[in-house]
C-alpha cells in the first residue's frame, strides 16, 4: 500500500514541472492530502501492532500461569460424574465376570 502511493507521489512530483501555477497548487493539495492519508494509515497500523503485542503478551502470561484458553468448571457435577463412573465400572465388571466365566468353562 505504501509503495503504491509512494509511486503515485513520485509521478505527481515528476509532472509538477510541466504544470502552470494553478496546476501546481492543485497538485500540491493532492500531495498534502495523500501525505495526510499516509500518516493516518501509519498511525492506525502502529495502533494495531501495539494492540496485537498487548494481546500476545496477555496470551503468553495466561499460558505461563497455566491457564488455558478454554476452562471447564465442573462445580456441582461431582455426583453426576460419580454416577457415570460407577456405571462404567459396573459394566466393566459384568463384562470381566462374563469373560472370566467363559474362560473357566473353556467356552471362549
Amino acid at each position: 500500500m505504501f509503495i503504491e502511493t509512494g509511486d503515485v507521489i513520485a509521478a505527481m512530483v515528476g509532472a509538477f514541472d510541466s504544470l502552470g501555477a494553478l496546476g501546481r497548487s492543485d497538485l500540491m493539495a493532492l500531495v498534502e492530502r495523500e501525505i495526510a492519508i499516509q500518516e493516518e494509515l501509519a498511525r492506525q497500523q502502529a495502533a494495531l501492532t501495539e494492540a496485537e503485542i498487548r494481546y500476545l503478551d496477555a496470551k503468553t502470561e495466561a499460558l505461563a500461569a497455566g491457564e488455558g484458553f478454554i476452562t471447564i468448571n465442573a462445580e456441582g457435577l461431582a455426583p453426576e460424574l460419580e454416577l457415570v463412573m460407577h456405571r462404567l465400572i459396573e459394566q466393566t465388571q459384568i463384562r470381566a465376570n462374563a469373560e472370566g466365566l467363559e474362560f473357566l468353562l473353556g467356552i471362549g
